[in-house]
């Protein structure tokens, strides 16, 4: 399934031989969003507080039972990222504060779908399923209340810098 789904992610790139190239050199492909899937990135302090652990385990194990198998990748850092694949449209009504989406036009730099990466290298918590499979909007969204929530009880505050916005889910919110 890894190859098909890098095969599908690689169809994102301006080339995909070029995505494959830079897979291979930097571990991450920057793959254009918007026609097969776009992203939403919540910085790794809130998506720890929703689940109420920082090991990369269980934090694993909990976004792929709670977001029901949305695809979901870390980057390392600073502050350090989980950036969420989601439908290709499913970030035209993203209003959802703390988090960035990445819709139409946008570049972002995703791991290769297989192997295991250095601790320093972006890597797939929750992995593809396959090809197109990616995630729940509203799923997500409930995820980054929860972490919203758990660190204004605990006095702190999302990362800063992170864009501010909310999901319109028609009055459900």
């Amino acid at each position: 399934m890894d190859q098909a789904a890098a095969e599908w992610l690689a169809s994102a790139a301006s080339s995909a031989p070029q995505a494959v190239g830079e897979w291979a050199t930097q571990g991450v492909a920057w793959l254009c969003t918007g026609t097969l899937f776009s992203t939403v990135t919540a910085s790794a302090e809130l998506v720890h507080a929703a689940v109420g652990s920082d090991e990369l385990e269980r934090v694993s194990d909990v976004l792929e039972h709670v977001l029901d198998g949305t695809p979901v990748f870390f980057t390392p850092g600073d502050a350090g990222t989980y950036t969420a694949l989601l439908p290709p449209r499913a970030v035209r009504a993203w209003r959802v504060p703390d988090t960035i989406p990445a819709g139409q036009g946008c570049q972002v730099p995703v791991p290769f779908p297989a192997g295991e990466p250095g601790s320093d290298a972006a890597r797939w918590v929750v992995p593809m399923a396959g090809p197109g499979l990616t995630g729940s909007p509203a799923l997500l969204a409930s995820l980054v209340a929860v972490g919203r929530l758990q660190l204004t009880r605990s006095g702190g505050v999302p990362h800063a810098g992170q864009r501010r916005a909310s999901l319109d889910l028609g009055g459900t919110a």
